[in-house]
């Protein structure tokens, strides 16, 4: 395995391994499934309800059919239950909503992956902060949430907790330049904390009668 990255997402904290692997959902033909846990998971996970499916991280429900857009697939993929069962699972077309026949899949041991499309998961959030509660309350996954991982899980970790220390050799790009970006990085992420210090400083307002 060959990973490039940037410096700033090599320190970046991220959610644990676990963390991640937890939140993702193998689903199978014949397979029992809440509909509504299924939906609710998605939605903690960063997928997008819609009417229809057309991009990487939508889901649509129509009944006992779920319609559901993983990173982990090159099309759509269409579950279609009976009960909390899943009867059968088969690719579709985003364009035309209609299923490929040639790619129905009928045996127990076909799997599907269902991949977050985010980096923050609502359904684990750990966190103490009645401020952070309530910007989850009112917006959800809302924009930068990645940049407060540290705060909204009881552990974190780094690009490096993914990888095996005894099999992981790191190679530097334009090495003379790494001081200057990591100073910078750490400026940023100094200057960041600050404001975020500032703006949880700030009464809020009042709600208008």
């Amino acid at each position: 395995l060959i990973a490039v990255v940037s410096i700033k997402n090599l320190l970046r904290i991220i959610i644990p391994p676990g963390l991640l692997q937890k939140n993702i959902i193998p689903l199978r033909v014949g397979q029992e499934y809440s509909i509504d846990k299924l939906c609710s998971r998605l939605v903690g996970m960063g997928y997008k309800n819609e009417v229809e499916v057309s991009q990487v991280g939508d889901f649509a429900r129509r009944g006992g059919i779920v319609d559901i857009f993983s990173p982990s697939e090159r099309l759509p993929l269409r579950l279609d239950f009976f009960g909390d069962t899943i009867e059968s699972c088969r690719f579709f077309d985003p364009k035309t909503q209609r299923s490929s026949d040639a790619a129905v899949q009928t045996g127990d041991d076909d799997e599907f992956l269902i991949l977050p499309v985010r980096e923050v998961f609502l359904d684990d959030i750990s966190t103490a902060d009645p401020q952070l509660w309530d910007k989850l309350h009112e917006n959800g996954l809302y924009e930068g949430i990645e940049q407060d991982v540290s705060l909204l899980y009881e552990n974190s970790a780094t690009f490096y907790d993914y990888l095996s220390p005894a099999r992981t050799i790191t190679i530097f790009d334009e090495y003379q330049y790494l001081q200057d970006i990591a100073e910078d990085f750490h400026r940023e992420t100094v200057e960041m904390y600050a404001k975020r210090l500032e703006e949880r400083a700030k009464p809020k307002r009042a709600a208008d009668p």
